[in-house]
């Protein structure tokens, strides 16, 4: 996890910051190293996945449904979601075809996960 460094500059040199994320859901997904000057930002860097979880390498050990309980950790806010979009691109990929009853239940748990 990124520590979070603040330097107090004297008068005329230059502070960084780290800064981000700015929302709970947001958590680990992007963060700006600022180089101000005063107040005034001169340079920003993202830094971009910084809580990576490698959760790619894992999955290239699985099958597509031994896979699944590993998606909803890779947004503990959104986890009803994240699997939602792995059962979607899986059922994509095999072309089968989803009963509306499923697809209801989806958007039912996807709400209440919101």
């Amino acid at each position: 996890m990124a520590e979070v460094i603040v330097t107090k500059a004297p008068d005329g040199e230059e502070m960084t910051l780290n800064m981000g994320p700015h929302h709970p859901s947001t958590h680990g997904v992007l963060r700006f190293i600022l180089h101000t000057d005063g107040e005034i930002i001169g340079r920003a860097v993202p830094d971009v996945g910084f809580l990576h979880r490698s959760i790619e390498k894992i999955g290239e050990r699985h099958t597509l449904a031994q896979f699944m309980p590993y998606t909803d950790r890779v947004d503990y806010l959104a986890a009803m979601f994240c699997n939602e979009v792995w059962a979607t691109a899986s059922e994509k990929l095999l072309e089968v075809e989803v009963p509306k009853r499923a697809l209801y239940l989806r958007c039912i748990t996807g709400e209440l996960n919101r």
